[in-house]
């Protein structure tokens, strides 16, 4: 008994697995050398190691050579060490084209791309090679790895020379004891340094390291040779190009000991790969600079930098305030907007239109253009047209307020009385303005105070369709409301204020005018490119403004860079408590959750507050960079990850995913759902949703998963992904888990008590709304435990007589009573008419008993209505053919039968809908 307790708590679970402990050594070893591939899982010559150490060690060896010469021999010294740096880069270039212009024809000349690179991989963990010589051309496969293009054998060792060469200058003893005030100081740092250089530069030779920090699923494969001396290269760069200016030792100081750290931060993957580098300092850029949004994907992001720049250079130049006001609140309000998505769609409609001229004089078929735009409109207009119409009232009035206000403010066309008055009045509208949208958002969602407390105007149960949709009908009032507030009246009364107190406050100097226009650009864009986050930021500086004094040094700063500074802590502190969050959840349930126990956790949870500083020092810069945090084998020891771009795929707004029979589910949901999702957004349901917001949906067995990529003024970027329907046993657990939390908020009576808490509070799925969709069902109900239960037997027994009475009676009894009526009626009627003395000859009265007997057994066939009724037409037909004088005879009979469609059928449901008459027939036939 205490063996499988402690087997259930995890107590005995390795931290690597005896399998992957080999696996991870040989990737590790390759991953900290930069390359080389030293811990083979098979025997190698001895000159495969030699070889790959030589590449390796070759220009830390001639480097050493070269400052020997240009720092400790007194008659070389007279030489600048700028040569030297030149001629030693001079040198590795040769050296490096060299052995690839060898590699390059051996492998040509064997034809060794056609017929062995492409179908082996020579540093697979399966792969066993077998080496005939030091220049057989698997050897230099092996060491040089697959040289395809042929601009490498130029580009990599042009590179690998002007590295080397700058990184030796930059490596130089006297530039290092410059710094440090020890003399001996600077051979650690030498020493490391020129570590760093040898494991960087060996990828630009022969082949690139296993990399621990990977952003796309297939790597780039021009880009990773460059990766690790991207960063010494830059460091080298920066350094030398400041090492002038005093003002930055300390920057290079800090610099040279992150240098001499690189192979330990590559080897923990904490340097971003260029592919996730370059993005995410392009999106940083834009969001805190010129006041953008995270981009769907780098194409995007690449056109609304260039963009941003264009804009914001003219105001570096420009002295004129109303100028720089008035042009930055014009192209921020074009710039918020979805400019991709408009142009989009105004090409297609072009094109459209000109195919369908076409198609009329010349009968060409109509192109088919498709839109590509994943975006959908949160504005609420639902025409093109009038999207764009209404984008030109405001740009033409956003311009009007600012050309009116930076008139009046900077031509002093007010007393300065009347402008604090209204400066007073507009700060109290701004913050009532932020509480109103946020209540009234609030008010539509299932809870309220984050998630704490349920909404009591709320819906009690989601099942009751009527009543919820009543009642959402009823709430959606608040969300017209908050869609006026929030995307006409807000936007409107900041730029009022940004107007009446945005100007130049330290003279017309360069970096006035930089700072200036900076925070012009940024304040006119941000105001409709987020406009919550834009009244929360501007209320803390109106407030900041109220407390502190007149001159102080935060009123000097003017008010674009105040709103700047606020907009940076705002979004770092947003992201520092999301990471404090995930820190105590994952170290709470590391004890609480058994599958995530080990035989080290309690040890480790009781030494863990003693990290407690390294452990917020991580957080704190993770936050700082935007840069997730990366829980170490999932254990409460957090690092740092690389900065990536805030969405969470490469291709944010990519249609590739896995085909599956499931797809079609998806599909033919997605313009449902992009649509309710679109109204959701627009009237404040989802909490005013930011780049990087996620959400889960939950119907029957399936389950999406709604990303935000990109926001704007009036349009949101999204990606949603349908992931498969819950087959294994984890997915089941985790899908009841969604459920449980689902039920206690949508379908519970107890929810409707105002003053109960939300039991999944600290949860990190807190519900928002529910809505109903068109959408097919793939539900597999299972009546276990439904049929067989006590109220279901007892339900059964109390109608079982009733039931068969009424089964027995319509099947049997009824047929038999109408064929015997119809029979007396159609006997009573013939005598009728012999005994008024109507002269009907003896074969019309036998085709007469013919018709009425085929009559008869037509009006009791078990057949629908409809059924019956074309028998009957056809019966007629063939009758009318054969005998015209059957006219009048049919006529007689028909007074007597009822109409055939307007009988009841004996249909196989037995409670139909149709079936509102009585056990004899419906109220039409007693009429009749």
């Amino acid at each position: 008994m205490p063996t499988s307790t402690r087997q259930i708590r995890g107590e005995y679970a390795p931290l690597i697995n005896d399998y992957k402990a080999d696996f991870f050594w040989r990737r590790f070893v390759r991953t900290v050398l930069g390359g080389p591939n030293i811990y083979l899982h098979f025997k190698a010559p001895r000159y495969i190691y030699f070889f790959q150490a030589v590449l390796l060690f070759v220009p830390w060896i001639l480097g050493a050579c070269f400052t020997i010469f240009a720092e400790f021999i007194p008659a070389a010294s007279n030489i600048s060490a700028l040569y030297y740096a030149i001629i030693y880069g001079a040198i590795i270039t040769v050296y490096n084209f060299v052995l690839y212009y060898i590699a390059f024809v051996i492998s040509r000349r064997l034809n060794i791309f056609n017929s062995f690179i492409d179908n082996q991989n020579m540093h697979s963990d399966e792969q066993e090679i077998e080496f005939k010589s030091c220049c057989s051309s698997t050897t230099w496969y092996f060491i040089f790895g697959k040289k395809t293009h042929i601009y490498n054998i130029i580009l990599h060792p042009l590179c690998a020379g002007g590295l080397c060469g700058v990184t030796y200058y930059y490596l130089l003893p006297s530039n290092i004891i410059t710094l440090f005030s020890a003399s001996s100081t600077w051979i650690p740092i030498y020493t490391l340094g020129w570590i760093s250089l040898s494991i960087a530069q060996y990828p630009l030779i022969a082949t690139c390291p296993p990399e621990p920090a990977l952003y796309r699923t297939t790597q780039v494969e021009q880009l990773e040779p460059f990766r690790r001396p991207f960063y010494i290269a830059s460091i080298a760069i920066f350094s030398l190009a400041t090492s002038a200016n005093p003002n930055f030792a300390l920057v290079r100081t800090i610099l040279y000991v992150v240098c001499c750290c690189l192979p330990l931060l590559w080897s923990l993957g904490f340097l971003s790969p260029l592919d996730a580098l370059l993005p995410w300092l392009g999106e940083q850029i834009l969001i805190i600079a010129y006041g953008g949004s995270p981009m769907a994907n780098d194409i995007r992001l690449l056109i609304q930098v260039l963009l941003a720049t264009c804009i914001f250079l003219p105001t570096c130049f420009v002295s004129s305030s109303v100028f720089t006001i008035i042009y930055s609140a014009f192209f921020g309000y074009l710039l918020s907007t979805d400019i991709f998505g408009l142009g989009i769609r105004f090409y297609s409609k072009i094109k459209k239109k000109v195919a369908r001229v076409h198609d009329v004089n010349d009968t060409v078929k109509p192109l088919q253009v498709s839109s590509p735009n994943p975006s959908i409109s949160t504005s609420g207009w639902k025409s093109d047209s009038t999207e764009i119409f209404v984008h030109l009232a405001l740009i033409c009035v956003a311009s009007g307020i600012a050309a009116a206000t930076s008139i009046v403010s900077i031509n002093s066309l007010i007393t300065t009385a009347t402008k604090a008055t209204i400066n007073t009045i507009l700060t109290f509208v701004i913050i009532t303005l932020l509480v109103l949208i946020k209540i009234s958002g609030d008010l539509q969602g299932v809870y309220l105070f984050w998630g704490l407390l349920p909404n009591p105007i709320y819906s009690r149960s989601a099942d009751r369709k009527e009543s919820f949709i009543k009642r959402k009908r009823y709430i959606a009032y608040f969300g017209v409301f908050y869609r006026i507030l929030l995307l006409i009246v807000a936007p409107l009364v900041m730029l009022l204020y940004l107007g009446l107190n945005l100007s130049i406050i330290a003279g017309t100097n360069t970096l006035s005018l930089f700072v200036f226009g900076l925070g012009t650009v940024r304040a006119t864009r941000w105001i409709w490119q987020s406009t919550m986050h834009a009244l929360f930021e501007m209320s803390v500086v109106l407030i900041i403004t109220l407390i502190i004094p007149s001159n102080s040094t935060w009123i000097n700063l003017g008010l674009g860079l105040q709103l700047l500074i606020v907009a940076v802590a705002r979004n770092r502190f947003q992201l520092l408590l999301g990471n404090l969050y995930t820190a105590m959840l994952l170290t709470v349930t590391s004890y609480t959750i058994k599958k995530q126990r080990a035989r080290w956790t309690v040890p480790l949870l009781i030494v863990l507050p003693l990290t407690i500083p390294i452990t917020l020092t991580m957080i704190i810069i993770a936050s700082a960079l935007s840069a997730p945090l990366l829980p170490l084998f999932t254990a409460p020891i957090f690092l740092v990850g690389f900065p990536r771009p805030r969405r969470l795929w490469p291709n944010g707004g990519s249609n590739a995913a896995s085909r599956c029979p499931d797809t079609v589910y998806y599909q033919q949901l997605l313009p449902t759902l992009s649509s309710t999702l679109s109204r959701m957004i627009a009237r404040g349901v989802l909490r005013e949703p930011s780049p990087g917001t996620q959400y889960l949906l939950r119907f029957q067995d399936r389950l999406i998963w709604v990303i935000i990529l990109e926001r704007g003024y009036g349009y949101c970027n999204l990606n949603i992904k349908g992931l498969e329907m819950q087959e294994t046993s984890c997915h089941t657990v985790e899908a009841a888990r969604i459920d449980d939390i689902f039920q206690l908020t949508f379908e519970r009576e107890e929810r409707a008590q105002f003053c109960r808490l939300n039991r999944y509070f600290f949860s990190t799925i807190q519900p928002v709304d529910a809505a109903y969709l068109e959408t097919y069902s793939d539900a597999r109900s299972v009546m276990t435990g439904i049929l067989d239960s006590p109220d279901s037997i007892k339900l059964l027994t109390l109608s079982f007589v009733n039931t068969l009475s009424w089964i027995l009676g319509h099947h049997f009894v009824v047929p038999h009573l109408r064929q015997t009526l119809c029979k007396n009626e159609l006997t009573t009627k013939h005598q009728d008419k012999r005994t008024f003395g109507q002269l009907v000859p003896p074969k019309d009265e036998s085709m007469n008993h013919e018709n009425k007997v085929e009559k008869d057994a037509l009006s009791t066939m078990p057949v629908s209505g409809n059924s019956k009724l074309d028998h009957q037409d056809q019966a007629d037909k063939i009758e009318e053919r054969d005998n015209p004088r059957k006219e009048s005879l049919t006529s007689g009979i028909s007074d007597v039968l009822p109409d055939k469609s307007r009988k009841k059928s004996v249909n196989d449901s037995i409670w139909s809908e149709n079936d509102t008459g009585s056990l004899f027939g419906s109220d039409n036939d007693t009429k009749e």
